[in-house]
């Protein structure tokens, strides 16, 4: 059955450089986007020096990063897993992986945070008075490990990478033994079949809670991000203050977005903050 398999549709571009400079030549997002509507929620690409089969669907994603996940190990392109290291968590695998993880997970639970709290509330108080003097400061240095907006539409990890260890089948497409695969996680953040009116910030889709198997922001299976409840903690004591205690005006033109490769904003989103006045009278 693997030998009537076929690669999914989709183009490896250029030799050597496949579709590299596309990705980076323009917002990334659009690249994937812009493929998945013409071949399907599976398709092939050729990015970073690597052939890759993208995935964009729930459940392709759930076969790779769950169900199979023992036929896909983590991996980056050499530059990278260079950077990172061998011996980081991410890289490991079987029962390495899960007592490094569950040691790693016990020390960033809620429980073992909770004395944490008020250090970081007091660092996020001095930080945000250092901004209240009316002086221009970068918005998006300062709160580049902040999400803005919302988690969702922010997508932090656009996408992750694993390499088949032997050739699979899923869905009638071949995965051919060494190639990538990219989970893509900001494409599901963003379909309209799972979120409707997706480029609107609308906070309330959420009130009847989280869907499962389409709402990633930390990544998704065993290799998920152990300090997630963390970074949500920071962001949801860091934004309260914001928001209760200080006002703040974005200064000159706020609409410009370039890519590095990912979205940020032009010139670091300059802005005054200042503190206002509680009157609990």
């Amino acid at each position: 059955w693997k030998d009537r398999a076929k690669l999914p549709p989709g183009s490896l571009g250029w030799p050597y450089i496949g579709e590299t400079p596309q990705l980076f030549s323009q917002n990334p997002h659009d690249f994937f986007i812009n493929r998945e509507k013409r071949y399907g929620d599976v398709f092939k690409s050729h990015i970073l020096g690597c052939p890759c089969i993208m995935l964009a669907s729930p459940e392709a994603i759930k076969f790779v990063l769950m169900t199979k996940a023992n036929l896909f190990k983590p991996t980056y392109p050499k530059s990278k897993e260079r950077l990172i290291g061998k011996s980081a968590i991410f890289f490991q695998q079987g029962g390495h992986h899960v007592q490094i993880r569950k040691l790693v997970q016990a020390s960033l639970s809620l429980d073992a945070i909770k004395p944490l709290v008020s250090d970081i509330q007091a660092i996020a108080k001095s930080t945000l008075d250092s901004w209240a003097h009316c002086r221009q400061i970068h918005t998006f240095h300062e709160l580049k490990k902040v999400i803005l907006e919302s988690l969702r539409m922010a997508s932090i990890i656009s996408f992750t990478y694993r390499e088949a260890v032997e050739d699979v089948v899923y869905n009638g497409y071949l995965i051919p033994k060494g190639w990538k695969v990219l989970p893509l996680f900001r494409n599901i953040h963003h379909n309209s079949t799972f979120f409707e009116h997706p480029q609107i910030f609308d906070a309330s889709r959420f009130e009847a809670g989280k869907k499962p198997h389409v709402y990633m922001p930390f990544g998704y299976g065993s290799h998920a991000c152990p300090g997630n409840e963390v970074a949500k903690l920071m962001i949801l004591i860091f934004i309260h203050h914001l928001l209760t205690e200080f006002r703040w005006e974005v200064v000159g033109s706020n609409g410009g977005v370039q890519y590095l490769p990912f979205p940020v904003p032009e010139k670091g989103l300059p802005a005054k903050f200042w503190r206002i006045l509680l009157n609990y009278s």
